[in-house]
């Protein structure tokens, strides 16, 4: 098959998103779209990891990618309407003072599941967390109600696709056929009971969770939360309400590990980290994509274990840049290329571009308050 000139792809791409995409906005995801696609355009060739040891303390292995997740309006983090009934519920290790690796899904996500020059941010396609643990032997699965093919979606899939196991619910873009998150459930229970084909297994789930418009997340949600006395924060309702239906989601997901290690013996770790947030816009009354605002990369970080018997925060200030490094001390893999080390520890481990801009705003985005 004839390629397409990459001249020809790129011209395409920028009319695109003249078309699509807000003007205030254009030219950071041109210029976003523009390097991911330039690096992309590199074959991705097999990586010689210089695995010193491998070492998992469990045998099946969850990270939940959230999405547009922001801290402050989950009631685990202090907000005061109880929308993470779950995460109330369970013993869990928090971090409650981490920021995301930059402020929309492709950028955010690609620094944040490759290994990353932290002085330069430069990462090189191929160091991704899926490559490191098939490397390592385990075996890999990618559950996604993203899209498979898209400006916003294609540099994520490029990673997802290298699993053995990959369902994408849209074959399309983001925005394609509206499937709730929980129609993942049913994939990952039938993937969870099967016999593993080796001792260790890594299930990936990227979700719509809380993106932008989130009232188009809880159409079907049968368990909303009302506030008829604001109703000139519907945004807000619904952003509330997303994130209590991805609580319950994540509840269930823990419910089906659970079970299987009460069948199977197979103990189990699970993450949920949100890929950015959200700033909100007080005058438009919506949730909006603003760079260079704090809340912006405020996210949550939660990891539950089948082992864990008490609650721990942790209050220092991290950085998803440095997410790489702490899953790979998750899953128990030692490298000549990586150091070894944990955001779930009282060390600081933070990002100069993050602290400048929280240094630089000096806006009020205080989370706002539904229950007064």
């Amino acid at each position: 098959m004839n390629k397409l000139p990459r001249t020809n792809y790129q011209a395409i791409i920028i009319a695109l998103l003249i078309i699509v995409v807000p003007p205030l906005d254009f030219f950071h995801n041109v210029y976003n779209a523009y390097n991911e696609l330039n690096v992309m355009s590199n074959k991705m060739l097999p990586q010689d990891w210089q695995i010193t040891s491998v070492s998992p303390k469990y045998k099946d292995y969850v990270l939940v990618i959230g999405e547009s997740a922001r801290r402050d309006y989950m009631h685990l983090y202090g907000y005061p309407i109880p929308n993470t009934p779950f995460f109330d519920s369970i013993e869990k290790e928090v971090l409650s003072n981490i920021t995301a690796s930059d402020f929309n899904t492709i950028s955010s996500l690609t620094k944040t599941l490759n290994l990353i020059d932290k002085n330069n941010r430069n990462y090189k396609y191929g160091q991704h967390i899926i490559s490191l643990a098939k490397s390592a032997g385990f075996e890999t699965f990618w559950l996604s109600n993203q899209g498979r093919n898209g400006l916003y979606d294609t540099p994520v899939s490029k990673i997802a696709i290298e699993s053995e196991h990959v369902i994408f619910l849209k074959n399309g873009t983001f925005d394609d056929t509206p499937f709730s998150d929980s129609d993942l459930l049913p994939f990952f229970k039938s993937y969870i009971e099967q016999s593993p084909t080796v001792p260790y297994r890594l299930f990936v789930l990227h979700l719509m969770g809380s993106h932008i418009d989130p009232c188009s997340r809880v159409i079907n949600y049968s368990k909303k939360l009302h506030f008829e006395h604001n109703k000139h924060n519907k945004q807000i309702e619904c952003y509330i309400n997303s994130i209590k239906q991805t609580d319950e989601l994540l509840g269930e997901l823990y419910n089906i590990l659970q079970n299987n290690k009460e069948h199977s013996g197979r103990s189990f770790s699970m993450f949920y980290i949100s890929d950015h947030a959200l700033s909100y816009d007080k005058h438009k009354k919506v949730f909006a994509y603003e760079p260079n605002r704090i809340k912006q990369y405020e996210i949550p970080f939660v990891k539950i274990s089948s082992d864990t018997q008490k609650n721990t925060i942790y209050t220092s200030r991290k950085s998803a840049i440095y997410f790489f490094e702490e899953f790979a001390h998750w899953i128990g893999v030692k490298s000549k290329l990586f150091e070894d080390m944990t955001l779930f520890s009282d060390k600081i481990y933070t990002d100069i571009v993050i602290d400048d801009i929280t240094a630089n705003d000096k806006e009020d985005d205080k989370a706002l308050d539904l229950s007064k």
